[in-house]
């Protein structure tokens, strides 16, 4: 309901019950006041007509006094005027009431007043007439005094009625100027504050409290504008500082590949060597010279692709989320790293899937990501021995904290067979900086940007670790909406 429609229908509800409470306070004084009045006349025209019975019926007799009682009661239509015996059985229309009255006001000397048969009957007693005891009777019916009251009940009801429309017109009219309009106006800027526009202040010159609500709405607009572009730049800020981050660990992973690469980049190039060699040989028949130059140049590809997926690794490139089949992301991943995990004594054992595993993701990203786990796992084994690495899909449940819901994720587990990690240090090893290896072999920050990542794609990383046995992190990505979504464990 309106504001300014409760304003009004609570004004009409207080007139109602002060004008209802006025009337009736008024209808019941003016009750009592003619009532007052009327007892007031009866004893007058009694007390006259006392004195005049007396006379004549001294003067005259008995049937000359009740003569003149009925040319009274005729001159007055609505009072009845006579003489009555209050010794006799019946005295009128109303015997016991008007004998009891009547006899008592002979009785005592004094006015009656009683109420008999929907009149108000006064009985003044007739004093000096000998032994004869007479009383005047006077009796006005009491439906003039109804319809006066139904005449003011009327009156107040008119006055109430005319109160109560002029109340709602004025209200009405006030309200929509006052409260109405400006409230909407207040209602259409709230919504567009909602829908995050900022922008055309209200501008109310108005004084009243409405004004000055409107007045600190505009000003909270003004704040808001200013802390939303204080926080568009301070996002932007952190974004290029996170980029910048991940874009150094990726720089530091690059320097732990190289040196396996060197090794890679040997091999073929002493066989490029040994073959241009035999193709300088001027005894070379035209065979061995093809065939020569078909492996010169197989040994040259196979460098170039050792040197281009480093660089595409090291290339710093903005975000480019887009549907990608995570065996995509993994295998050339495992790849990479094979030449880092055979320097190290490390197998690198690929399982995957048959089907495509399809998320939202950006593949650079999401190969960092892999590749700090995978080298995490690699370094952890000084001895040698076996990565693990495995994809698939399986009903998963968040974590507390998490905002995603349970359902079908796609996973990559990464086992390796190294000392495992402490109770104690298994909740902080997403922590930036914090890092178990010796001085000078890591930073603490490969975990942690890899959480990072993983989160702003909607997934988590899991971790099992047991100290003698290895550790296993499990990397969690929802699945792409147009992806398959078979219910159970597909691993």
């Amino acid at each position: 309901m309106k504001l300014a429609l409760k304003i009004q229908l609570a004004l009409v509800a207080a007139i109602i019950v002060i004008m209802a409470g006025a009337a009736y306070v008024h209808v019941l004084l003016d009750f009592r006041d003619y009532q007052a009045d009327m007892v007031q006349d009866h004893e007058f025209l009694g007390t006259a007509l006392r004195d005049t019975v007396t006379s004549v019926w001294a003067a005259d007799g008995e049937q000359r006094a009740s003569s003149l009682m009925d040319s009274v009661s005729r001159m007055q239509p609505r009072i009845r005027v006579r003489l009555v015996d209050p010794s006799g059985a019946d005295v009128g229309d109303h015997a016991a009431v008007a004998t009891d009255a009547a006899r008592q006001a002979v009785a005592s000397g004094k006015i009656v007043h009683v109420r008999a048969a929907g009149s108000l009957c006064t009985y003044v007693p007739v004093t000096k007439l000998g032994d004869v005891h007479r009383a005047v009777e006077i009796a006005e019916p009491l439906s003039y005094e109804q319809e006066r009251i139904r005449a003011s009940i009327l009156h107040n009801s008119a006055i109430s009625i005319a109160m109560i429309v002029a109340t709602s017109l004025v209200t009405g009219v006030l309200g929509f100027f006052l409260i109405g309009r400006p409230m909407r106006e207040l209602e259409r800027k709230a919504r567009r504050v909602g829908a995050g526009d900022l922008s055309g202040p209200i501008g109310s010159r108005r004084t009243d409290e409405i004004g000055h609500f409107a007045k600190e709405m505009d000003a909270m607009c003004e704040r808001l504008d200013e802390a939303r572009k204080e926080v568009a730049a301070e996002t932007a800020a952190r974004i290029d500082a996170l980029e910048q981050l991940r874009h150094a660990d990726r720089m530091r992973t690059v320097g732990q590949l190289a040196s396996g690469l060197a090794h890679e980049l040997g091999t073929p190039l002493n066989v490029i060597l040994g073959r241009a060699g035999l193709i300088e040989d001027p005894d070379a028949t035209r065979e061995e010279t093809v065939e020569n130059a078909r492996i010169i140049v197989e040994q040259t590809r196979r460098m170039t692709g050792l040197v281009r997926q480093l660089l595409d690794f090291a290339r710093r490139k903005g975000p480019d989320p887009r549907d990608v089949d995570v065996r995509d992301i993994v295998r050339p991943t495992a790849q990479m790293l094979s030449h880092l995990a055979g320097k190290a004594r490390v197998t690198i054992r690929l399982d995957e899937p048959a089907e495509a595993l399809t998320v939202s993701a950006d593949p650079a990203q999401m190969q960092q990501v892999v590749t700090n786990l995978a080298v995490n796992g690699i370094q952890a084994m000084t001895r040698g021995g076996t990565l693990q690495i495995s994809v698939g899909k399986r009903d998963a449940v968040p974590p507390p904290g998490h905002t995603g819901r349970p359902g079908m994720y796609a996973y990559v587990e990464v086992a390796d067979e190294g000392m495992g990690i402490a109770p104690e240090n298994v909740p902080h090893v997403f922590d930036p900086f914090f890092t178990t290896k010796e001085v000078g072999e890591g930073t603490g920050l490969g975990l942690s940007v890899a959480y990072g990542i993983v989160r702003d794609h909607g997934g988590w990383i899991e971790l099992m670790s047991e100290l003698g046995k290895g550790s296993r992190f499990v990397l969690y990505l929802p699945m792409a909406p147009s992806a398959p979504q078979p219910a159970g464990d597909c691993a």
